[in-house]
């Protein structure tokens, strides 16, 4: 199998994160394509020209980063990476992270294009979003738990992911559970041998 991203894909490193911490690096080559250009070879896999994309070893491509963890979870005998959301605060949470890696997403997207290109008024309301967000979690911070499963590594990866876009967006300070929370995230070694290069 082949997992097509790149290394700055937040939604790829989610992915990523559970194929190192269920087991799976022999089972699945990662592998960087080229995105946002019409001769991307990813089109031949995938239309949308969506990362990250898991390519079956049939010719089968999964796209979308938890339709793959889930499909993933049925290789291995551990602990699901990607749990039942049947009660409600678990679809609350999840909902809440995911919403927040989207935003992160949209905020940095913003963040790349050229300065004069930039709209304000995104990026302000994508500065309310991650505020917001941050704050939800520092409220409900006993419910953050070790980064080993679909959405705890959705907000350690939209956190990251913010720190290496938007470092002037600085919250550490404001959010101490959330910041000792990333702390001992950022020590487990599936989080940091996925992180993006800072060259």
């Amino acid at each position: 199998m082949r997992l097509l991203g790149t290394g700055t894909s937040p939604y790829a490193r989610i992915v990523r994160m559970q194929i190192l911490s269920r087991g799976l690096a022999e089972r699945i080559s990662v592998e960087p394509i080229a995105t946002r250009v019409e001769s991307s070879p990813l089109h031949a896999f995938n239309p949308t020209g969506k990362i990250p994309t898991l390519v079956l070893d049939d010719g089968t491509a999964i796209s979308e980063a938890r339709l793959i963890c889930t499909y993933l979870d049925t290789l291995h005998n551990d602990t699901p990476f990607v749990h039942s959301v049947d009660a409600p605060q678990d679809r609350a949470i999840e909902g809440i992270a995911i919403g927040c890696l989207d935003g992160v997403a949209v905020w940095v997207r913003e963040v790349r294009r050229p300065e004069n290109e930039r709209s304000p008024s995104i990026l302000q309301q994508e500065a309310w979003r991650a505020e917001r967000c941050l704050s939800w979690f520092e409220t409900h911070a006993s419910r953050l738990r070790p980064a080993n499963d679909y959405a705890m590594c959705a907000i350690a990866v939209a956190l990251d992911r913010l720190a290496f876009s938007v470092p002037e967006f600085e919250w550490r300070d404001r959010f101490p559970k959330v910041s000792a929370w990333l702390d001992m995230v950022e020590a487990r070694p599936e989080f940091s041998a996925t992180a993006p290069s800072k060259s």
